[in-house]
This record gives C-alpha cells, structure tokens and sequence, in this order.
C-alpha cells in the first residue's frame, strides 16, 4: 500500500474525531445548565436525561438504553473526567450503530420535522416566525469548511430566490440567525454581510441579521 494512502481505520479514527469534537461543543454547552455543586452522581444523571431529550428524535430508542447503560456504568471521580471521557464514549457509540451520513440525515431531518423547519439543503433550514426567517445550521460531519461555505452561500441564495416568488414570504423583512456558531464565528458571519449583536457570554450563543433589502442585493442577483 502506498505510504500516506488513507486507509479505512484510519477513516473512521478520523470520523470518531469529527463525532466526538462536535459532541464535545454540545456537551461543553450541556454542561452549562448543570451545577458544579451537586454530586457527580447528579451531574451523570443531569447529563444523561439532557442527550436523551436531544436524541431521542434520531437514535432508536433500544440504542439509547444500551449508550445510558454505558455512561451510568463508568467511573467518574469528577467532572473533569466526565467532560474528558464522554465526547469519546457518545462519539464510539454512535459510529458503531449508524454511519457518518446516515447520523447527519437523521439528526438533520428529525430536527426539522419537529420545529417545521424548511431543509435547503445538507447545511441549511429556516423557519418562518413574525416576518422573519430564521436561518438553522444542522450539525454536519462529513462537510469540510469550504464545501461548508459553498453550500450555506447557495442555501442563501435560494431562499433569496424564494423570497422574490413565494407569496408566503413576500412579508419577511428580516434574516437571522442565533446560535453558537455566530458566537464562535462573527467574522465569517460578517463576511457574508451579516450584522453579528447580541453575544450572550453564558450560552455562548450571538445573533446574525440582515434585513430583506440587503440580503436581497448580496443572494439575489
């Protein structure tokens, strides 16, 4: 085998990561919610009842129990090892029951069914609430940053084409988006001709907006 030539352990190592660093941003902001004070059994339980409410909706029910069984059976001295260990215990767990893309579907569409969100596309779906359209970014593992680049731009740019057409959204006047990867990306957001305000230190979350016109001149020509 040629040197360097990526091989399928090495493939899915490199899934495992991508799984287990997204997991990690989640739990990081999960662990937000929980108090440092209560016992680490506490803290266990906290953590376990919050996945289950997120992924109840795209991990089947007997494949929970089993991932619940594996958390409430480790070892945790504290909470540092809690936040050390658990990224890698969900991420493992999940690769071994569904694929990168088929956990990218699930999570994308079952996430949209149940707030009524419109998919665009792999990266982007909106909802519609007081004439404004809110942008949502799935959680996406398999996309590199510029593939991730190109398809938000051209989500953007089919709601901007919608928006000239679809009688249903010839009243939004605004486009935003709030969440932590605002937060963690303003300049990029900015790049793109956002206004990035409202940044929350606690949930690390920012808002992104563009009013229509202005949207419309960057999307829609």
């Amino acid at each position: 085998m040629t040197e360097g030539a990526p091989t399928q352990d090495s493939g899915q190592e490199y899934a495992a990561q991508m799984v287990a660093k997204k997991f990690g941003e989640y739990l990081e902001r999960m662990f937000l919610t929980v108090p440092e004070t209560i016992p680490i059994e506490e803290q266990v339980t906290q953590i376990v009842a919050s996945l289950k409410e997120r992924a109840q909706d795209f991990v089947d029910p007997k494949d929970f129990a089993s991932l619940q069984g594996k958390i409430q059976n480790a070892s945790f001295k504290n909470r540092e090892e809690i936040v050390k260990a658990l990224p890698s215990l969900v991420s493992q767990f999940l690769l071994a029951h569904y694929s990168l893309d088929d956990l990218e579907a699930r999570m994308r569409s079952s996430q949209a069914e149940k707030q009524g969100w419109v998919e665009i596309n792999e990266v982007l779906s909106y909802g519609v609430k007081d004439g404004t359209i809110h942008l949502h970014v799935p959680t996406v593992f398999t996309k590199k940053p510029m593939e991730m680049l190109k398809l938000l731009e051209s989500g953007l740019k089919t709601i901007a084409a919608r928006l000239k057409t679809e009688p249903a959204l010839h009243e939004i006047s605004k486009i935003t988006g709030y969440s932590w990867i605002v937060f963690e990306y303003p300049q990029l957001l900015e790049r793109m001709g956002f206004v990035v305000s409202k940044r929350d230190e606690t949930s690390r979350e920012a808002l992104a907006s563009l009013n229509r016109e202005d949207f419309l001149k960057r999307y829609g020509s």
